[in-house]
């Protein structure tokens, strides 16, 4: 689970360092068509997250979780309803 295999910034990026993830969308110009989606790996994300000083950053905000992003669903579970939460 990620409890425990994302505990640490150097164990998620190893694991999933070189999937890409959506940062920001931009649109033409002449606000026609499909948006531009925008992405960086994770491993690029941490690097400019680490270095960014501007008023408006990126964020992750990744709603696709079809090919090789849908292993970062598989370290999740759903609680348990009813019992105690335990990592």
């Amino acid at each position: 689970p990620a409890a425990t295999r994302w505990c640490r910034q150097e164990d998620f990026i190893k694991r999933y360092g070189r999937l890409p993830v959506q940062v920001t969308e931009m649109f033409a110009a002449h606000g026609l068509g499909r948006p531009y989606r925008v992405e960086l790996t994770l491993e690029e994300y941490v690097s400019y997250a680490k270095s960014n000083e501007f008023d408006w950053p990126f964020y992750v905000w990744e709603r696709n979780f079809n090919g090789e992003r849908r292993h970062l669903l598989e370290d999740f579970r759903p609680p348990r309803l009813g019992r105690p939460y335990r990592v």
